[in-house]
């Protein structure tokens, strides 16, 4: 396990690994569901604070947006040619920054409608 979110609502606790997958774990730590699509580590992991999406990046140089509740993939942004180390949801208002190990920090605006 290389990282961890609770959702704001503490239903759902979510964790990227070294096997290219999110995991998404229920309260008493059951996997409840899993999404692949990553092709490297996963190294970070944040949810909305409305807990309706879930942003993941990692080595693959990917940003992805997810439905914790299903295995859907709402979008994915590249950046750049660095793994994405690290990201952070801005409250209210759709921004996510990315951290690569290009020491580059990159801010994304993200709008995913009606999902």
């Amino acid at each position: 396990v290389r990282c961890l979110s609770y959702d704001p609502y503490k239903r759902y606790l979510a964790s990227g690994s070294d096997d290219d997958l999110v995991h998404i774990w229920n309260p008493k730590g059951v996997e409840v569901n899993r999404m692949g699509g990553h092709v490297g580590d996963v190294n970070s992991v944040a949810f909305t604070e409305d807990g309706r999406v879930l942003f993941s990046a990692g080595n693959d140089n990917v940003m992805r947006a997810w439905n914790p509740e299903g295995t859907k993939m709402y979008s994915e942004r590249k950046a750049g040619k660095a793994d994405l180390l690290a990201l952070a949801v801005r409250p209210g208002n759709g921004q996510i920054a990315t951290a690569g190990r290009d020491g580059k920090v990159r801010v994304w605006k993200v709008s995913i409608e009606n999902q």
